[in-house]
């Protein structure tokens, strides 16, 4: 897929990176639930329109508002005809990545299993918002079941883990990952 065509088809970067020049961007911080729900959809479009383009329109489902789909932490399935099977896919957004160049996996929140850790997706679109020090979102596409690997065959003295059963605010506990490493050991791809 040429990623710069389907920056321009979407046009959904440019409106991530418009919402950090237009003073959207809290810098990392959780200031407002509303604004995260905007940036969040923001996000599932992205996503959306990527796995349209991969897996055509009509091999994508966005189940984001089914029960089933809500517990199991899925947003979208799509069919991948070559595969001949589902693929489920969960949608992340993130505006620390971008400064700390790390991505979190969220082990805890607030006593109960994390997100990721009871997710039944085969994938994470994980986005990075724009911000001050980096002024670009990006879109990483995360294998789930190869990162959980990477975190059974790992420690806290791993050369991928930043910090190992991190304080992650309002009540979660995870581990943040070198986004570079879970790229060098082809857990995730940039899609860009």
């Amino acid at each position: 897929m040429n990623i710069k065509k389907y920056q321009k088809q979407t046009g959904l970067v440019e409106q991530m990176n418009a919402r950090f020049r237009d003073g959207v961007n809290r810098k990392g911080k959780n200031f407002n639930f509303k604004k995260d729900m905007i940036d969040a959809v923001l996000g599932e479009e992205a996503t959306e329109k990527y796995l349209q383009d991969v897996y055509g329109k009509d091999n994508v489902q966005d189940v984001r508002n089914f029960k089933a789909y809500q517990n199991a932490d899925v947003d979208y399935v799509a069919y991948d005809n070559e595969a001949r099977k589902m693929m489920n896919y969960e949608v992340k957004t993130d505006f620390q990545a971008n400064n700390t160049g790390n991505v979190a996996y969220e082990l805890t929140s607030n006593g109960n299993p994390g997100c990721l850790g009871r997710s039944a997706a085969d994938y994470v679109a994980y986005i990075t918002f724009a911000t001050e020090q980096n002024p670009n979102t990006h879109f990483y596409m995360i294998n789930l079941p190869e990162w959980r690997k990477l975190i059974s065959n790992s420690n806290k003295d791993s050369k991928w883990i930043f910090r190992w059963n991190a304080p992650m605010g309002e009540g979660a506990v995870g581990h943040l990952f070198r986004i570079e490493g879970l790229l060098s050991e082809g857990v995730a791809r940039q899609v860009y």
